[in-house]
């Protein structure tokens, strides 16, 4: 599918074959910044950090006292999943008074 394959007036879904582990956001217009975006699976602790508007180190100290959001090592590097940082921000979510 190319571009002007794209009804330009409206926003459609798109399907497009990417690499495992990968999500595509198809979702907008063409020419958009969004068009074709890749974003990835999952972010090391300093993108995590900036994504949920903490700091690194409060991470750190989440995981050596068991708390935070869920992550996992890969290799030597400590990695968040995108969705798991999304279900602990939600997890967090307080009701007004």
């Amino acid at each position: 599918m190319t571009r002007d394959d794209i009804n330009k007036s409206s926003l459609e879904t798109v399907e497009i074959d990417v690499p495992d582990g990968v999500a595509m956001n198809a979702m907008a217009h063409p020419g958009s910044v969004a068009y074709g975006q890749i974003h990835p699976y999952a972010v090391r602790e300093k993108e995590a950090a900036r994504y949920i508007g903490l700091t690194g180190s409060t991470l750190r100290k989440w995981r050596m006292n068991g708390g935070g959001p869920r992550f996992c090592r890969l290799g030597g590097s400590v990695v968040y999943r995108m969705r798991d940082l999304r279900v602990f921000v939600d997890s967090m979510l307080e009701k007004a008074k």
